[in-house]
Parts: structure tokens; sequence; C-alpha cells
């Protein structure tokens, strides 16, 4: 089958209008769905914070998006630096916006509007800020940078060895690995993956959970809300 190729029309995708379309495409039959409605927040503020030269998708540059990241960052350290937790925003929420700007573009590079996806550009992500930043009682919900490598590591070795003497069978020692590396770095608790018998609500995350092409999961939040989005680690 022959490559398809952009047309002149799609090659100059306004931006506003390929982020109206994607929102739309996310909506929930019949209208609304928390995910459309945030898409279309996050979007549409990241619009606001393009320059003015901004105008298609192909506009956006590798180097927009390291600008974008940083720019992230810096919402992130205002929030670390108000005590009363009221300025800017957390690193966690900082790498949900990103996600889903990074979303948006993998649907313009699968609709041909452009080539590749600058928000997949290692630099750009490299400047995003961690997830336990600005997060209230970091101290009991998050590891240090040391104990986060350390327990890391021990699931990754106990996972290998598991696997090269038992195969599919290491099936422990592989859930294991993942939900370590989910609660390293996606900033989730605990109650907000795991099935909580003693509530209903509570059913742990399962694969309709999981949104690859936006890079988040969807849990029941501590503020008891369905739905809310935490980052999907990129090392998973």
């Amino acid at each position: 089958m022959p490559e398809r190729r952009s047309t002149d029309t799609e090659a100059h995708k306004p931006l506003e209008k390929a982020v109206e379309e994607w929102v739309q495409k996310k909506a929930k039959p019949g209208g609304g769905g928390n995910y459309a409605r945030e898409a279309d927040r996050v979007l549409t503020a990241f619009i606001d914070w393009t320059p003015d030269s901004v105008e298609t998708v192909r506009d956006i540059s590798r180097r927009t998006m390291m600008q974008y990241a940083e720019y992230l960052h810096r919402r992130t350290d205002a929030r670390v630096a108000d005590q009363d937790d009221e300025a800017g925003i957390t690193g966690r929420t900082a790498q949900q916006y990103y996600a889903l700007v990074r979303a948006f573009f993998t649907y313009c590079v699968k609709w041909g509007y452009r080539e590749e996806n600058p928000a997949e550009h290692e630099p750009a992500l490299e400047e995003l800020p961690d997830a336990s930043l600005g997060a209230n009682g970091n101290r009991q919900q998050f590891w240090s940078s040391q104990e986060r490598t350390a327990f890391v590591q021990y699931v990754d070795e106990r996972a290998h060895d598991a696997i090269s003497e038992q195969g599919s069978n290491a099936v422990e020692e592989a859930r294991d690995r993942a939900l370590v590396y989910l609660f390293a770095y996606s900033g989730a608790r605990s109650a907000e993956l795991l099935r909580d018998p003693n509530d209903s609500r509570r059913t742990g995350v399962t694969w309709a959970d999981v949104d690859p092409e936006a890079g988040v999961i969807r849990v029941l939040g501590k503020s008891q809300t369905a739905g809310e989005e935490v980052q999907l680690p990129t090392q998973l």
C-alpha cells in the first residue's frame, strides 16, 4: 500500500482547529466527559501560552516544547516557594498538562498534520518537574531520589532473576515491578491504584483505566473524583 502523504490543507492545519477536532473525538457520546473537558482547558491554555507567530500545528517545534516544559517547571517552582500552596501548580499537575499536549500531537502525527511529535523530544521531557514537587505532605507521600532509585533497582533485579528462572510464570515479581514503577514515577497513591475491600468505589486500576495515547491513568483521586488523571510513567 502506498504511503499516505499529507495534503496541503493537512500540512497547514490551524492549531486551534486541530485542538477542537481532537477534543471532539475524545468527548463521550452525547458530549461531555471529564477527559475531553480537561483536554480542552489545558490545550486552550497551551495555545494562549504560545507566541503570536504560532498559527499551525507545524509551527510548534521541539524548542517550543522545551520552553513549555520550562514554563511548567517555573509554575511548579512557584508552588514550592508558596507556603500556602496557592501559587503555581504541583509537579504532578505539570506532568499531566504536558501529557495532554503530547497526546494531542500524537493525534496530529496520526492524521498527517505533522511528521513527528515534538513533545516526545527527550530534552523537553527532561525539563519537566518531578511529580513530587509542590505536593502537600511530600515527606509522607513521596520517596527521596535515593530511595526511589534503590527500590526500583531492587525490583528490576528481582523480576529479571525470576523471569530468567521461571519465564512467563514469574507473575508476582513482574507485577510487583510494575506497581513499584507506578508508585515511583506517577505520583499516585496506593489508594488510587489498588483495590480497597472496604470501599466499593475503589476497585483498583484495570487496563480500561489506562490511556497509552494520552499517557495517563484514570483513578478515583484523593478528592473522591472519579476519572482523575495521573501521569503514566514513561519508564514502563
